[in-house]
């Protein structure tokens, strides 16, 4: 399943953050005499107007792709200080879609805030605190994701952030620096996922909207060994060698028979935004050493992305040995097949490193069993 496009939805979401979004911009913020209004907080009033107003052309869109989108878990970070504009457009979306909308604030002061803004204008937000990593790990499935390029952390929060299978939406409000000096989506992604389409809208201080594939999208190393295994359990493995290798016994008419049958079995392991790229290839090993030029290619920024992700990958104490080596073997397959000079004896060094010190013994008896067999 995929992300669908609802264009009626989307259409309600718009407009009834038009309408919210207003009524902010046209409320006094104090309903006793002018007299009593100190000239501190006007200049602050027209501040925060001038902001809102900056904004609400982004709320509006964001609240309409949101919602257009049918985003099940939307997912924003906000600090002390920035504009609720936004954060009212994906409430709303997130109530047309029957959707969860949560925002990632970074402590206490910030949390107090956004929920007192966001309850003036009527809505009782979800807020959690906490550190990025800590708390994207536990949001799984984010269809749509806001985040701000003006925290030093954005980059690690889309890094660790848990996709939807059915792949997500991506937005980074006040952008405009970031791409100046060179947004690279390819080395602030994890590996399954690819980007689909990007673009820059100057809405605000500068929006960069992505839309991510996260599955059945990129051929990565796991993905091609079940293609080939499943055309080794159908007999059309030779097909990989190329024609050059057809055995003198078989005959032309055979050999494009097993092509064909090959090449149709490779397509339907993919999906349709992958499919048109390799659309008019009739052979199979052309087929797969296209997909590989396109998914796989020996890329400075994500091998180094890569690298740097198995560097810092820790187990915490009393941690679960079996999905941090699920996550582990996960993160070497996909460098060994990029990397073909990082060696074993580096994916076992790395390992060691990744385990906590209640692990050292076992690190002990490896390295001495090892020695005493050489």
């Amino acid at each position: 399943m995929k992300l669908v496009w609802s264009p009626e939805t989307a259409s309600k979401a718009y407009i009834d953050t038009v309408k919210s979004v207003s009524s902010l911009l046209s409320s006094n913020p104090d309903n006793s005499s002018s007299n009593s209004l100190t000239l501190t907080k006007c200049f602050r009033y027209h501040d925060v107007q001038c902001e809102l107003f900056e904004e609400s052309s982004v709320s509006e869109l964001v609240s309409a792709m949101a919602g257009g989108w049918s985003a099940k878990l939307i997912v924003e970070t906000w600090s002390q200080g920035g504009v609720i504009a936004t954060s009212i457009g994906l409430a709303i979306a997130s109530r047309h879609t029957c959707g969860r909308h949560v925002c990632v604030v970074p402590d206490e002061c910030s949390r107090s805030a956004y929920v007192e803004a966001m309850r003036e204008a009527g809505i009782s937000p979800e807020v959690i605190v906490g550190e990025a990593e800590e708390v994207m790990g536990g949001l799984l499935g984010i269809d749509f994701l806001v985040v701000d390029c003006k925290r030093e952390d954005f980059a690690r929060i889309l890094r660790v952030a848990k996709l939807s299978h059915r792949g997500a939406v991506l937005v980074c409000k006040n952008a405009s620096l970031r791409i100046a000096s060179g947004l690279r989506w390819c080395s602030l992604l994890d590996s399954p996922c690819r980007v689909v389409r990007s673009a820059f809208l100057p809405l605000g201080k500068g929006l960069e909207i992505t839309h991510v594939a996260t599955s059945g999208g990129s051929l990565s190393s796991a993905k091609g060994s079940l293609v080939k295994d499943l055309l080794i359990q159908q007999g059309l493995h030779k097909t990989l060698k190329g024609k050059s290798k057809k055995s003198e016994s078989m005959s032309d008419d055979k050999w494009e028979d097993l092509e064909l049958q090959a090449t149709s079995t490779i397509r339907l392991s993919l999906s349709d935004d992958v499919l048109y790229h390799v659309v008019n290839e009739y052979s199979a090993l052309k087929l797969l050493m296209k997909l590989e030029s396109l998914y796989m290619t020996n890329l400075l920024s994500k091998r180094l992305f890569l690298k740097q992700k198995l560097h810092t990958l820790k187990m915490k104490e009393c941690g679960d040995l079996t999905k941090h080596m699920n996550a582990f073997n996960k993160v070497v397959n996909d460098l060994a097949s990029i990397d073909k000079k990082f060696s074993d004896e580096n994916f076992v060094l790395q390992l060691f490193f990744s385990l906590p010190s209640s692990y050292e013994h076992l690190d002990t008896t490896l390295l001495y069993d090892n020695d005493t067999r050489s």
